[in-house]
């Protein structure tokens, strides 16, 4: 009978002991996955960043473009009035 329960304590013992160090393991492997995701997702938009940067940057520059252009047809416009006006007059 003693045998019995020395050997019912021992396993609950064992279990305990099994389930404690298990849950430690788990939880330092999960803090490691979390660590390993934030660094993913960080490198993620950091590539999203610096994509848009380089877009903005493109944007801009087209923009300039196109005020240059927009100025020059503007004169060519106000020109073209100008001689229509010379013409019908």
């Amino acid at each position: 009978m003693n045998t019995e329960i020395f050997g019912i304590i021992t396993i609950f013992a064992t279990n305990a002991a099994t389930w404690f160090f298990s849950k430690r393991k788990y939880q330092e492997e999960v803090a490691s996955q979390e660590i390993l995701n934030l660094n993913s997702t960080f490198n993620f938009y950091k590539t999203i960043i610096s994509d848009l940067e380089r877009r903005v940057g493109d944007m801009q520059t087209r923009m300039v473009e196109m005020e240059k252009v927009i100025a020059k047809l503007d004169g060519e416009n106000k020109e073209l009035k100008k001689q229509l006006k010379k013409n019908t007059l």
